[in-house]
């Protein structure tokens, strides 16, 4: 009987914070507004530089997002992108980024866009 009892307990309590509601916070939505960048082509070293900045249009802060820069070329197909993360980004804060994207032949156009990081 006693066995059972400890197997119980540990149960309950689980239980019981459950229904108390402590769970981990639910995750931020960002509101998040590219405003500006600029792409620096290196044939040279098969490089493109992304600058620019995003602007928090929301009410919280982000703890973190990824920032990636995706090259497409003529046919609409991915040449090369990269990801550089941002922490903290404040309601109404304007934060810069720089990254390099290694490129796979012509690039003429960038594609911006963000997400939450993924959970490990």
């Amino acid at each position: 009987m006693r066995r059972q009892l400890r197997a119980v307990v540990p149960l309950g309590l689980c239980l019981a914070a459950l229904l108390a509601g402590c769970r981990h916070p639910a995750a931020v939505t960002p509101n998040l507004e590219f405003t500006r960048y600029r792409v620096n082509l290196d044939d040279k070293h098969a490089v493109a530089r992304v600058v620019g900045e995003i602007v928090n249009r929301g009410a919280q802060t982000v703890p973190e997002i990824e920032v990636y820069a995706v090259l497409i070329g003529p046919g609409g197909s991915e040449r090369g992108q990269n990801m550089v993360p941002l922490r903290d980004l404040a309601p109404g804060e304007a934060r810069s980024f720089a990254l390099d994207v290694t490129t796979h032949g012509s690039s003429p156009q960038v594609q911006l866009r963000y997400q939450l990081p993924q959970k490990k």
